[in-house]
């Protein structure tokens, strides 16, 4: 079946042609400001950006004339780039501080981005991904965000139910799909859409809604999303939910925007609708009990590891962190609570990376910059995100000195982007090899 025969099954002709005539047209580039660095304001007025998203405050819609991708801004983590629709489930789900949260197909890192905004530095966040290589580039974008409150995980679903039964407030599940919603961003998806991948997309959904249901607590809440239209993707996935479970569907409040689902109070996205691409959002509620037994307890640092963490802390920084340090081979990491065990977890980020042991000595990470304001620092320099320095600094390039003997915080328009080390004659490039560019 082509994918224009399976659209007449739900959309009648003058749907049809909308849609078709929004896939000839160019898509829809979307910014969503970091509130953990920066300001809408801030950014607006640093790339002139004067439409804003129909319903995310802290975002804009661009066109390709603009392109912050490729500016300093985004290496430091000010802004994340997403398509304007993929916003929309993680604005529509309440995130209040505080909250546990679990992001189950979180690659590359979008929603997870916004949900620690949300979050504004309290509760958790656990993002997963069950591909290493995605994993790997969610924990980079994740790092980016300066969070501290956020684990990575390369997990496969069932390894995290049978983990976290009953422990989350809320669970992300942006499920994997055919795609019809990216079809004018993305022409292989177009057409390599057959009606049975979207049928065995829908049995794998199926098993991945259950398993993300029951690692809520009862009252929890789930968004379920997919970028495609196919009710065997959406709808069906949620009756198969709602037939073998307690839950209930919370209503998405209707908006001019938005298309009925088949199913009352979820929600459909089409591009000749909303200014975005396409997408199907559901929000249900857990009404089961799901008793947690969650472990906690780790491996946490030794007296003369936090010593010296501390010498270094003192010397460098105007803050002192609070809570709990936990020793991961030579590398310390450091969350505000101890919220569960990790062994037998495949886990590629802990919490705030704050460095490594080497000898006698401690050595910060990367991770520790992004997460530092410069008032948090001893020692910091800026840089215009138009200058040459800033972009010789991403490059790895040694630069002048700062007058400044030490760990400098290398920042970009007053927003943090890494490590350099003043010795009065040069500030040593320390911007990890692996994000450097050409």
């Amino acid at each position: 079946m082509e994918y224009l025969d399976y659209l007449k099954s739900i959309l009648n002709d003058e749907e049809i042609r909308l849609l078709e005539e929004a896939y000839s047209k160019e898509g829809l580039n979307g910014l969503r400001v970091n509130l953990l660095k920066s300001s809408p304001d801030t950014i607006s007025s640093l790339f002139s950006l004067t439409k804003k998203h129909p319903f995310v405050k802290e975002a804009f819609i661009y066109d390709n004339s603009i392109r912050p991708g490729k500016d300093p801004l985004f290496s430091a983590g000010a802004y994340y780039i997403q398509e304007p629709s993929a916003m929309m489930p993680g604005y529509l789900i309440e995130i209040n501080e505080n909250d546990k949260v679990l992001d189950i197909c979180a690659a590359p890192g979008g929603k997870s981005s916004q949900i620690l905004s949300k979050l504004n530095g309290t509760g958790i966040l656990v993002s997963n991904d069950i591909s290493n290589k995605r994993a790997q580039v969610l924990s980079e974008n994740i790092e980016r965000m300066g969070a501290s409150n956020a684990y990575v995980l390369n997990e496969e679903v069932n390894t995290l139910e049978e983990k976290f039964y009953g422990f989350f407030d809320k669970v992300i599940l942006d499920a994997p799909c055919s795609g019809m919603g990216m079809f004018r961003k993305n022409k292989e998806v177009k057409d390599d859409w057959t009606y049975n991948k979207a049928l065995s997309l829908s049995e794998t959904n199926k098993k991945l809604i259950m398993q993300a249901y029951n690692c809520l607590k009862e009252n929890g809440i789930m968004v379920y999303s997919t970028c495609t239209f196919t009710k065997e993707e959406d709808e069906d996935v949620i009756n198969y939910l709602l037939e073998n479970t307690n839950a209930s569907v919370i209503k998405i409040e209707k908006n001019d925007s938005f298309y009925d689902s088949f199913i009352d109070g979820a929600i459909r996205l089409y591009p000749f609708k909303f200014d975005g691409e396409g997408h199907f959002i559901c929000l249900i509620k857990c009404n089961d009990n799901h008793e947690s037994n969650i472990r906690k307890g780790n491996k946490y640092a030794s007296r003369k590891d936090m010593e010296l963490y501390r010498e270094f802390e003192k010397d460098n920084l105007n803050i002192k962190l609070e809570g709990y340090f936990i020793k991961m081979g030579d590398d310390l990491h450091y969350l505000k609570e101890d919220f569960f065990n990790l062994d037998r977890l495949k886990v590629l980020r802990n919490g705030l990376h704050l460095g490594t042991i080497k000898k006698d000595r401690f050595e910060p990470n990367h991770s520790l910059a992004m997460y530092l304001k410069k008032e948090d620092v001893k020692r910091y320099v800026s840089y215009d995100h138009l200058s040459i320095d800033v972009n010789d600094y991403l490059k790895g390039m040694t630069l002048k000195s700062t007058n400044q003997k030490g760990y400098v915080l290398v920042c970009v328009n007053d927003i943090s982007l890494g490590w350099g080390k003043d010795d009065n004659r040069i500030l040593k490039n320390l911007y990890p090899k692996g994000l450097r560019i050409n």
